[in-house]
């Protein structure tokens, strides 16, 4: 499921960013630069952060943001290259 694929009026609801990957959540594609995977991030920061949202969404937004800090974190640990002298 894509963004352009909800339902308007879904954006802040916690549950169906649960649903999504975190390329989803993001809204880059799968093989997306580390560069590119930042400024997604940075972009729904800005819109979703609870200090900038309406007061009746900043409870939804919080979990949002959460969502997103995760999808964020799993997408740069993929990304990052392994230190050296570790096994993988």
């Amino acid at each position: 499921m894509k963004w352009r694929d909800l339902p308007k009026g879904y954006a802040s609801r916690p549950e169906v960013f649960r649903t999504l990957s975190p390329h989803e959540v993001l809204q880059v594609v799968e093989n997306a630069p580390l560069e590119e995977v930042k400024a997604a991030y940075r972009r729904l920061v800005k819109i979703y952060h609870p200090d900038r949202s309406h007061e009746f969404l900043q409870g939804s937004n919080a979990e949002v943001l959460k969502i997103i800090n995760e999808a964020y974190e799993v997408l740069v640990k993929r990304a990052a290259p392994a230190p050296p002298g570790s096994e993988s």
